[in-house]
């Protein structure tokens, strides 16, 4: 009988144990506050538009966390709100079933895609050429928070009115990361230049290439009438969990001249970020290089 309240005992000792452990595991694990990653976009602005394209951003919070984000404001443009959803298909918060928690379970942590919807501007704000580092995000409990975004590199699309002197071929992307621009030459250009703020700080993710050269050493070639020009890139593992887990889309621009001194420019897309199969390890090694 002794011996069997011993045993006893011991399984209640080592319960606590694991209890204790557990609870602290959880406190040791818990987020104050959900994490962003960084982000590095090049966006196009549409103007009051109501069939602009959704931007995702993505960010880390506590497993089984509900709440969600509803809307973002930039603070650097006063006023403007833009809708956002955690669901991917476009729909009321309130739709959403009670039960569900959007986002990806990995061990202590979710994973999270907010769509920020109709990235679209009022005319009266300027944008062009503007970098975004800032945003606040609101959550359905009707808490916010500042975050730092990483760089939003916003633009207007500037339309076309004279003819092209070059057409579009093909354009292809893989899931390895890896795409291919085609475009063909009508007359003869001069590449001037090839500009790409985000490629350079994004250097050790994204090889970009024109005509398999560096962007550098393209610059000045000479193309002919009916010459073909590729613009190639390939997305590469990140150094470190910081690098590893930054999402960028990337839209090069060149920028050429013709005989007569004219300029004409065209950007280059497909050069994204893949989907980054999380796992809890980084997620803390991440967590704790940004000192949370």
């Amino acid at each position: 009988m002794e011996k069997n309240n011993r045993i006893f005992k011991g399984i209640l000792i080592l319960a606590a144990v694991l209890v204790l452990a557990g609870s602290g595991s959880l406190y040791y694990f818990r987020l104050d506050t959900p994490v962003f990653f960084s982000h590095y976009y090049d966006l196009r602005v549409q103007r009051e538009n109501m069939y602009a394209e959704d931007i995702v951003l993505r960010y880390v919070t506590n497993a089984y966390d509900r709440r969600v984000v509803t809307a973002v404001e930039i603070p650097e443009m006063p006023g403007v709100a833009l809708w956002a959803s955690e669901g991917e298909q476009a729909q009321f918060q309130w739709e959403m079933d009670e039960k569900s928690i959007p986002g990806e379970i990995i061990g202590r942590y979710s994973v999270r895609k907010v769509y920020v919807r109709n990235f679209s501007i009022p005319e009266e704000v300027e944008v062009d050429g503007k970098v975004i580092r800032k945003l606040k995000v609101q959550f359905d409990d009707g808490s916010e928070m500042m975050v730092d975004i990483g760089e939003l590199h916003l633009y207007e699309h500037q339309r076309k009115e004279e003819e092209s002197p070059y057409e579009h071929v093909s354009s292809s992307g893989s899931s390895d990361g890896t795409s291919l621009t085609v475009y063909r030459i009508l007359e003869e250009l001069t590449l001037t230049e090839a500009k790409s703020f985000l490629a350079e700080k994004l250097k050790d993710r994204l090889d970009w290439r024109i005509d398999e050269k560096v962007p550098e050493e393209a610059v000045g070639h000479v193309y002919g009438e009916r010459s073909i020009l590729n613009v190639s890139s390939e997305v590469l593992a990140g150094e470190n969990i910081q690098d590893a887990y930054a999402v960028f889309d990337v839209q090069p621009v060149l920028t050429f001249i013709d005989g007569e001194g004219k300029l004409y420019t065209q950007r280059f897309y497909n050069m994204r970020s893949q989907e980054e199969n999380y796992s809890f390890s980084g997620l803390r090694a991440f967590i704790r290089e940004r000192g949370r």
